[in-house]
């Protein structure tokens, strides 16, 4: 029931004129509940004609999710999801890998967050390069602690 009324209030608030995106962060930590909620929301195409839609009317909106891949493996809930939705015929799946900022970049978060020169942070910048693997979240914490 939850399921069905959660397709009808994206139906409702998507249209081809108006898309919609659905953000989810952290699904590293998303229960099974949330993760079937969102299979629902992907994979039951059964409520596009219960919205008077017609089978060649794309839906109008994008989900993207984040998660942190080393918290998830293949024994992960998370990973039987991901792959049901990457084996789907009918879902366009992007995989996307971040991976942290290059030394340079780092060096010049630094100084801009310290007001120093450039000369003046590359050695603070090796070792916080060498603690964050080039995390911009996990250099701004670490300079803040």
């Amino acid at each position: 029931r939850l399921h069905y009324i959660f397709r009808k209030l994206v139906s409702a608030l998507s249209s081809p004129e108006r898309p919609l995106l659905i953000f989810l962060d952290d699904l590293q930590w998303a229960d099974n509940s949330c993760l079937d909620l969102i299979s629902s929301l992907l994979m039951d195409f059964n409520h596009i004609n219960q919205f008077g839609l017609a089978d060649d009317t794309p839906q109008c909106f994008l989900v993207m999710g984040s998660y942190r891949d080393n918290e998830v493996d293949s024994t992960h809930r998370l990973s039987s999801y991901l792959e049901t939705f990457e084996r789907s015929n009918t879902l366009q799946v992007t995989n996307i890998q971040l991976d942290g900022i290059a030394k340079s970049d780092a060096n010049l978060m630094l100084s801009e967050m310290l007001g120093l020169p450039l000369r003046l942070t590359k050695s603070l910048t090796d070792a916080v390069q060498a603690r964050t693997v080039g995390n911009p979240l996990y250099i701004h914490a670490f300079m803040q602690s």
